[in-house]
């Protein structure tokens, strides 16, 4: 699915409500894999540049690969101030990246939107021996208020059957990536919405409507009503967890 479409209108939106890492997580990547700032980093399907951030933060060259234009270009905005940061408007099937180039490659909240075979085939190619690579993802968890949430959500999107969206399948594809053989851990992350936030993390979904479209009042109203039902003390926590996976490419 063509995720420079879905995203489109989405960037700043997406930048400002999605979760961050926590700094626990990355601190653990750090320590357990032994990654050096002298490190080259991929990360593909790099959006608005969050997850990239951390690890430039620290000092490491990353190479931002993402198709999307709205969001590519906000990274440019976000990380221009980081003289190791690499933009690169490319999609994670054809990257752009030169061979045999990346000590690691990373993945925020984007695997599931690749060609998971292409996306392996291209891994091989520009990652050095023994290159690992990481996939990250916000999880939240099947709460009822999440369950209701998301049925407002499809009871008007305008984006039918775009993708299976199962947490099922994304481990399947994680599963065939790595042939079995990764590694895996979590970390607490719940997310707390005030309206503001809750309003914006709802309309950065991949399948809410933009403004533009027929649906968009009506489901901001629902968004509305939902957290006017649920917000205790004008607040709303969402139970979500960071989780990672990682492997050898090698051993793939």
């Amino acid at each position: 699915m063509d995720c420079k479409i879905i995203f489109n209108q989405k960037a700043k939106i997406y930048h400002e409500a999605r979760p961050r890492y926590p700094d626990e997580l990355i601190d653990f990547l750090y320590d357990k894999l032994n990654i050096t700032s002298k490190m080259v980093i991929a990360d593909i399907g790099s959006g608005t540049g969050i997850l990239s951030e951390c690890f430039l933060r620290r000092g490491n060259k990353v190479i931002c690969v993402e198709p999307n234009d709205d969001m590519i270009n906000l990274s440019k905005i976000n990380l221009s101030c980081y003289k190791n940061f690499e933009p690169i408007k490319a999609t994670a099937e054809d990257t752009k990246i030169q061979s045999d180039s990346v000590d690691i490659i990373i993945v925020g909240q984007a695997f599931h939107w690749f060609e998971q075979e292409q996306f392996k085939k291209e891994c091989l190619r520009i990652c050095k021996k023994d290159a690992l690579v990481i996939f990250i993802w916000n999880k939240k968890s099947d709460s009822v208020l999440e369950k209701e949430r998301q049925a407002m959500r499809n009871s008007i999107n305008t984006i039918q059957d775009y993708y299976q969206n199962s947490w099922d399948l994304r481990l399947k594809g994680i599963e065939k990536f790595f042939s079995g053989e990764y590694s895996y851990i979590e970390f607490c992350n719940d997310i707390v919405n005030d309206y503001e936030t809750f309003i914006k993390r709802s309309l950065s979904d991949s399948r809410a409507p933009n403004k533009d479209d027929k649906s968009y009042n009506l489901y901001l109203n629902k968004l509305k009503v939902f957290f006017g039902k649920h917000a205790k003390d004008g607040i709303i926590i969402v139970k979500n967890k960071t989780v990672a996976f990682w492997g050898n490419l090698n051993d793939c």
